[in-house]
């Protein structure tokens, strides 16, 4: 399946992009955007190329994860929340939507994710036991029983909107979204193999393959751009499968998740801080809203690193940070290897 999702979204990738030039879905650069632009500070393209990419990706996956006879409840609930952000991600790549509107899109799609069974009712990392499971209140929709767990299903509701934005912010320069992705549903997938979590496992290697098909267009100077679809829905698959249930509690799934995912959160938090600091304002809306050139791409970029660069030092921390999830995974948490790490990230 991970050998057909490559191929197929190698092939598939150029046809997409003739269609996305037809339906005018173009990024342009900064110097032919309207004066009013929002992004338009964080543009560092000189040409205007396709914003469709990430649309063949989505029909290979989604079509392999259909054919590959690993459906369950959850995982259809992935899906389903894929279908939904591929559509607002279009509407965002062709027209442009509002902050709210995307919130709103990110939301709803997280809500099924959590409907269809997937939830954090505990983490349990490094001797952390903490239990989000205080009260279950079943609700019935169009005759499936839905057990509500609070504070569990909002605080994975909040996990995976806080995770799509992350990747989302993160994806500023050509690849290294797409690069990150592969390095995490990699990993992902080997911990699942690891663990017997067979579903984990086939979904995992599906997306990254399907990714690592698209690269060749996408690796900089890229021809072709994933666009919303692609980042939206790439943060979405990686935050559920994090927490997929299984076996093993999605709490110690988390864990490692966290860990595995720190790069892109960590930038996403910096970030937030600063435009705390600089508009003196909490509001989340107004917060997503704002533009700069302050991500650590961005910084990397104004120290006078090539693109190349600054996409393989980002992607080399991100993979440190990857072969620490297999140390800590084991039985026994390797603080120190984690301190040495961490000393040489920085």
């Amino acid at each position: 399946y991970a050998v057909a999702a490559f191929i197929g979204v190698l092939v598939l990738t150029p046809l997409i992009g003739k269609l996305g030039e037809r339906l005018g879905v173009i990024d342009l650069p900064a110097n032919l955007r309207k004066r009013g632009d929002r992004t338009k500070e964080q543009s560092l393209h000189t040409k205007p190329k396709v914003r469709l990419g990430g649309l063949a990706v989505m029909i290979v996956f989604i079509t392999l994860v259909l054919l590959s006879g690993r459906l369950n409840t959850p995982l259809l609930g992935i899906l389903v929340g894929n279908i939904i952000l591929l559509v607002a991600g279009y509407i965002d790549d062709r027209y442009e939507l509002s902050p709210k509107l995307q919130l709103l899109f990110q939301i709803i799609a997280a809500a099924i994710v959590v409907i269809a069974g997937t939830s954090i009712k505990e983490i349990r990392f490094s001797g952390i036991n903490l239990d989000f499971a205080t009260s279950v209140t079943p609700i019935e929709i169009l005759g499936y029983i839905y057990n509500f767990t609070f504070p569990a299903d909002i605080l994975t509701i909040f996990w995976i909107v806080t995770l799509i934005n992350a990747l989302n912010w993160m994806c500023g320069i050509d690849a290294l979204g797409e690069m990150v992705s592969i390095i995490a549903s990699l990993t992902l997938g080997i911990l699942a193999m690891k663990y017997g979590f067979h579903e984990i496992t086939a979904v995992s290697f599906i997306l990254a393959a399907s990714i690592a098909g698209f690269l060749p267009y996408n690796f900089p100077p890229s021809k072709i751009l994933g666009g919303t679809i692609g980042e939206a829905n790439d943060g979405l698959i990686l935050a559920s499968l994090a927490i997929f249930p299984g076996d093993q509690p999605s709490g110690a799934k988390f864990g490692i998740a966290l860990i595995l995912l720190i790069l892109p959160l960590a930038d996403m938090f910096y970030v937030l801080i600063r435009r705390m600091i600089i508009y003196k304002t909490i509001n989340p809306i107004k917060l997503l809203s704002i533009s700069g050139a302050i991500h650590l791409h961005h910084r990397l970029l104004n120290m006078g690193l090539s693109v190349k660069k600054t996409l393989f030092i980002e992607v080399a921390i991100f993979s440190a940070f990857a072969l620490t999830t297999f140390l800590i995974s084991e039985d026994k948490f390797r603080l120190d290897f984690l301190i040495i790490i961490s000393v040489i990230v920085i």
